[in-house]
């Protein structure tokens, strides 16, 4: 059973995102350099490219999440002009994590506070932690990047929408520890939220005070002052 899950949601994901972003991906790129679809049509149709892989991921028992973000894997690597096509999807996926974090202090959080405990605040300061610095730690390794980078970014680097939303499903599966679980999830978001954005300022101008603090031929020799460049594959 586990074996055939596995395959249902990872690679028929993985196969459909493939599919549909380097199709959709080719198919918009054609139609635009022959004129047949300009402006916002086509980044409606690239918004359509990613519910498109979605939507089809879960009508064959595949994961949809993993389709979506293969297919904009996919879909960066093909299209001849990823970023310019994608600008409404990422404009609507900024407004949809928007709403999402709204709905879930507006809707969600309010019986997640009524059952508060020891062990769910417990979990959930452990999970802003050490389940959230010790990986980005290892992560880093071998990287070379100094600790003042690898802090900075252990503390500010994950996000809590993904949480909100694997919350939701624990939620959607009706399991038997399934309010427990989100409660730890719901506190994990709030403590997020709160404890990020109040240090965000303060973080900032610290880790830009050490920087700042260092000799320029010592910035230079440093992994951190490496141009960056912008892969495709990124854009959705």
């Amino acid at each position: 059973f586990w074996a055939r899950f596995v395959f249902e949601q990872i690679g028929v994901g993985l196969a459909v995102g493939l599919v549909v972003g380097a199709i959709g991906a080719w198919l918009l790129g054609t139609a635009a350099s022959r004129g047949w679809a300009d402006g916002i049509y086509v980044q409606l149709a690239t918004l359509a490219t990613a519910i498109a892989a979605f939507t089809t991921a879960l009508s064959l028992d595949g994961n949809g999440f993993i389709a979506a973000f293969v297919g904009g894997l996919a879909f960066g690597r093909v299209a001849p002009d990823p970023h310019k096509m994608g600008e409404y999807t990422e404009d609507t996926a900024q407004l949809a994590a928007a709403v999402s974090f709204f709905l879930f202090g507006n809707v969600l959080l309010g019986p997640a506070l009524d059952d508060v405990s020891a062990s769910v605040l417990l979990c959930a300061v452990l999970a802003l932690t050490m389940g959230r610095m010790l990986p980005v730690a290892i992560a880093m390794m071998g990287t070379g990047a100094a600790r003042p980078t690898v802090a900075f970014l252990g503390w500010f680097g994950p996000r809590g929408l993904a949480s909100i939303l694997f919350g939701l499903l624990l939620l959607e599966e009706e399991l038997a520890s399934g309010p427990d679980l989100f409660s730890i999830v719901a506190w994990t978001v709030l403590l997020s939220v709160v404890l990020h954005g109040a240090t965000a300022a303060w973080g900032a101008r610290r880790y830009g005070a050490w920087w700042a603090a260092m000799a320029d031929d010592e910035q230079q020799a440093m992994p951190e002052a490496k141009a960056v460049v912008e892969h495709r594959v990124r854009r959705l």
